[in-house]
């Protein structure tokens, strides 16, 4: 691979990182938005419920490959190396995906829902490799035009066949020509400036194996945190309803724009926090992950006065009148990113310092945490017993990753010191 100097500054990295998964994050919600405007709160539900079950073993999958590319200063692997691997769970999460399916004994079209939301996370994931080149040579542009044309082309496809045809389906292979066309036309294309061209696409040798090691407490990790996400929706789904789901999955996709920020936040400063960490340059480390940490509670505050303000207004707005009455709902989820976002900047604090076995266990504990708290609180407390829940996981999280940041900032400047 070849490592260009940066052209970019960490301000116009972030600006455009911003500005492509905010438009990103955008077209998502518009999608959300329509389906359940025109299919209703049921296929919002089943739509909601096929996302919640994919989500999980495509991040698992994932195994942090981009973020490990993207951090990898020595040049430990080859981007052919992070390739294939990223080829093989490629097949790997379709099959699981399926084999859940299977298990459950969902319905034929319930099972097409998932299998064909596979597919899109799959490309989306053969897209992040090509970005995380982009990524490590700061070329953060190429990414968020991708995003932006992604974004325009996905919503605009899916709206057309959903009115055309009012099939949910039919809506979703729209989305998957768009991610497959992207993929080929522009993502690959982009990043070969920056690929060793000598290297053959697909060369297995002994490191992938080396790398899926290495690689797999991160994916442990990843599918542990997006389980502290979306394991309190199958509670919803299955202790209140399907249209109980369809509902909190609309008030949760408000806080899509906050999180999408925060993502592109840890995707310029993680890089940079990596280069940092190996040249020892731990006043500029700090001060990065201060800022950050600041912008995220920002962008919480603004958040929460806006729901605190126009709350039922915003709802009823975008969803109808039957949302406006869920507004304390929406405050509380608000109030669950003062400690989920923060929490996310950490994750990556973490990575950046190859801080990763202990990753697992943190996450594992706020899991359960979260999960006990789901089954004891949802029955009385229905969808504002999930919040709290996933509040309280969130909690346990921030604290844990704190504790483990200043530890490992304590060892580096005993090492300056001698």
């Amino acid at each position: 691979m070849t490592l260009l100097k940066p052209t970019g500054s960490l301000k116009n990295n972030f600006i455009w990182t911003a500005f492509g998964k905010v438009s990103y994050a955008f077209s998502q919600w518009l999608i959300i938005l329509i389906i359940a405007r025109l299919l209703g709160v049921t296929a919002l539900g089943e739509f909601s419920l096929a996302m919640a079950i994919t989500t999980p073993i495509f991040i698992f999958a994932s195994l942090q490959l981009p973020l490990l590319l993207a951090t990898d200063a020595t040049e430990q692997y080859s981007y052919t190396q992070y390739q294939t691997l990223n080829y093989f769970m490629f097949g790997f999460a379709i099959a699981c995906s399926l084999l859940i399916s299977w298990c459950f004994a969902y319905s034929s079209e319930r099972v097409l829902i998932i299998f064909l939301l596979a597919i899109i996370k799959g490309f989306e994931m053969i897209s992040e490799i090509h970005f995380s080149i982009l990524r490590k040579n700061e070329q953060m542009k190429n990414i968020a035009v991708s995003l932006i044309i992604r974004g325009l082309l996905s919503i605009t496809l899916f709206s057309i066949t959903l009115y055309l045809t009012n099939s949910l389906l039919g809506s979703l292979l729209a989305l998957i020509v768009v991610r497959l066309i992207l993929l080929i036309t522009f993502d690959r294309k982009k990043s070969e400036a920056y690929i060793n061209k000598k290297t053959k696409p697909i060369n297995v040798d002994k490191k992938i194996k080396v790398l899926m090691i290495t690689s797999l407490p991160l994916g442990f990790v990843v599918l542990l945190d997006s389980l502290l996400s979306v394991s309190p929706r199958y509670f919803v789904e299955h202790f209140i309803s399907v249209d109980a789901l369809g509902y909190f999955t609309a008030l949760a996709s408000l806080l899509l724009v906050g999180g999408t920020i925060i993502l592109s936040i840890t995707q310029v400063i993680t890089p940079r926090l990596s280069k940092y960490y190996n040249n020892r340059r731990i006043v500029h480390f700090v001060k990065l992950i201060a800022f950050s940490l600041l912008m995220s509670i920002c962008i919480s505050a603004v958040g929460l006065l806006l729901a605190s303000l126009y709350g039922d207004v915003i709802l009823g707005a975008f969803y109808g009148e039957d949302f406006a009455d869920y507004n304390n709902v929406l405050w509380w989820l608000v109030i669950m990113t003062f400690v989920g976002f923060p929490t996310t900047i950490l994750n990556s604090v973490l990575t950046s310092m190859r801080v990763i076995k202990i990753q697992p266990y943190l996450v594992s504990i706020a899991l359960l945490v979260s999960i006990s708290l789901s089954y004891l609180l949802v029955k009385e407390y229905a969808i504002f017993g999930i919040v709290w829940s996933m509040i309280a996981g969130w909690l346990v999280l921030l604290l844990g990753n704190i504790v483990f940041v200043f530890k490992h900032l304590k060892i580096q400047q005993h090492s300056l010191s001698h």
